[in-house]
């Protein structure tokens, strides 16, 4: 940040292409990312990704283009558990469990819920992997897209 003059608290450079511009001037960047994102506590945060000579490059697969999508019956069981969760909410029971490597709700409804997503996949992985890997349907990602 020093070699681009900001200081927490100063506003939002006016271009992002120009910053990317300007870190990737440095000796040693050879590519460079910054990304915006509001608001902790009323404030944006600025992240600053930085690829440097001799680093392993960072490369993702294409969007996919196919049409998998998933079962209705799994996009029930998910819309019952934002359900449960919301009302777990309302009541303030967001206690979780993640001592399994997952998270498990400690409201009871909303537990059931995710141990049917589980045992939904137990059964249906080769769907779940043909749909991550090929979908290029948005409601597969739901809200984490």
């Amino acid at each position: 940040m020093h070699a681009l003059h900001l200081k927490p608290g100063d506003p939002l450079p006016p271009s992002k292409g120009d910053l990317e511009d300007e870190l990737e001037a440095i000796s040693g960047v050879v590519m460079a990312h910054v990304e915006a994102v509001c608001c902790e506590d009323g404030k944006t945060t600025l992240f600053i990704g930085i690829e440097e000579k001799g680093a392993a490059h960072l490369a993702f697969h294409s969007q996919p283009s196919g049409d998998a999508a998933l079962p209705a019956e799994l996009a029930d069981i998910y819309n019952q558990f934002l359900e449960a969760v919301r009302n777990a909410a309302h009541r303030g029971s967001t206690a979780e469990d993640l001592t399994h490597g997952h998270s498990l709700m400690a409201d009871p409804d909303a537990r059931e819920l995710q141990y049917k997503f589980a045992d939904f996949a137990e059964l249906h992985l080769p769907v779940l992997l043909d749909v991550l890997r090929a979908s290029a349907l948005p409601q597969n990602c739901a809200s984490w897209c």
